[in-house]
């Protein structure tokens, strides 16, 4: 089953040199929720914030669990709404 905006970083078992990574994977992001981090770009790059779990799978083989990280902040209301508070 594949989970959208999730993925797995795994223990390289291919590493024999410092210059390979430690950690390999994936992650599948929805177009739409690409879409929209490239739309709020306001560099040459888009930021994207990941969740991370450590564990490991059935065989005992470490991994880190992520995924994208899509809370958003509520949008604040303004406190000024040309009442006044004191006014009931």
């Amino acid at each position: 089953m594949e989970y959208p905006n999730r993925g797995t970083l795994w223990h390289n078992k291919f590493k024999n040199t410092d210059q390979k990574p430690d950690m390999k994977g994936d992650i599948k992001i929805e177009i739409d929720l690409f879409k929209e981090l490239l739309a709020g770009a306001t560099s040459d790059y888009v930021v994207i914030k990941l969740d991370g779990w450590l564990g490991k799978d059935k065989d005992g083989n470490r991994k880190i669990s992520v995924k994208v990280d899509t809370y958003k902040k509520p949008e604040q209301q303004s406190q000024d709404n040309g009442k006044d508070p004191w006014d009931d």
